[in-house]
């Protein structure tokens, strides 16, 4: 079993940009962390709503599952 570290900017960017790589290790067994580098916030004047953030928070935590990140 290897530790893979998936490293992406937005969330999305790890399924776009290698997400068959990602499904292959998790078929193989290996343990698969994944860091996101930004993040939404409520500041003004360009921030986003709690509403919009939860719902980030909830994407983030169901693809999450999927892939099997620890």
């Amino acid at each position: 079993m290897k530790n893979i570290l998936i490293v992406s900017v937005h969330p999305d960017d790890e399924t776009l940009g290698c997400g068959g790589t990602i499904l292959k290790h998790k078929e193989n067994g290996d343990a698969i962390f994944w860091l996101i580098l930004t993040g939404p916030t409520e500041n003004r004047p360009y921030g986003f709503s709690k509403e919009m953030i939860q719902d980030q928070e909830r994407k983030i935590n169901k693809v999450s599952q999927m892939f099997g990140y620890r």
